[in-house]
């Protein structure tokens, strides 16, 4: 498959001296509401779950009694917690509490985090003449458009977003099937970039400035031409 990446300076240098494509978190794009999911009573009792697993959950129960329904200090604790009738139910109580007390947005951002921290994605498009993605992702005009040939990767390829103004629900299981399509869809504002993504595991992030990268290799024979833009 033929597919086109609109880039600025620097990506056309990575992309022709270095071999290699931007892949970026899910918490870093320019949409907020990128891979934020509706999510379900279930998923929120399950994310609470997970909290209790890093020492600010546990400083904060062991610090309200109130909340718990009885004083404990952190060793007994995380006793506590591995007893299954306790943990779910402090799970639930605390979903309900996360439910009143924050909005989806605030839970979705925990959602973006846990699934970035070794999640990227790398967006191409199946549009090679779109004067708002010029603006938008090659300096307004001066940058560059690439012809990519993906059909000689060796991962699992690009997937085409699917536009909704409906979300994906979230159920808290992290099967496949569950999680690719939260990724690959967008809002129906963003349809005119007709893009295209895949999901790249990362080992380590690079941090550059206050941002995270990796990049995924291409090989030269992937570049089918490169066209400038009309500015300066």
């Amino acid at each position: 498959m033929i597919l086109y990446k609109y880039t600025g300076r620097e990506g056309m240098k990575k992309i022709i001296c270095g071999a290699s494509l931007l892949v970026r978190p899910l918490n870093e794009f320019n949409d907020p509401f990128e891979s934020v999911p509706a999510i379900s009573d279930e998923a929120l009792r399950l994310l609470a779950e997970e909290t209790f697993e890093t020492a600010s959950a546990q400083q904060w129960l062991s610090a309200h009694p109130d909340f718990v329904g009885e004083e404990l200090t952190i060793p007994r604790l995380q006793a506590r917690l591995r007893e299954p009738t306790f943990r779910h139910e402090l799970a639930d109580k605390l979903a309900r509490r996360t439910r009143a007390t924050q909005t989806l947005l605030q839970i979705a951002v925990y959602f973006q985090d846990h699934f970035s921290t070794r999640t990227g994605l790398v967006c191409l498009t199946k549009n090679p003449n779109s004067i708002l993605m010029w603006s938008h992702y090659a300096e307004e005009h001066r940058g560059f458009l690439f012809s990519l040939d993906t059909s000689l990767w060796e991962h699992d390829g690009f997937t085409p977003v699917a536009y909704s103004n409906t979300r994906v629900s979230y159920a808290g299981r992290s099967a496949a099937a569950e999680l690719m399509p939260i990724f690959m869809t967008k809002s129906l504002a963003w349809k005119y970039e007709e893009e295209c993504r895949s999901l790249c595991k990362v080992d380590s992030w690079k941090v550059v400035g206050d941002s995270k990268q990796d990049f995924l290799s291409l090989e030269p024979q992937q570049i089918g031409w490169i066209c400038a833009g009309a500015g300066p």
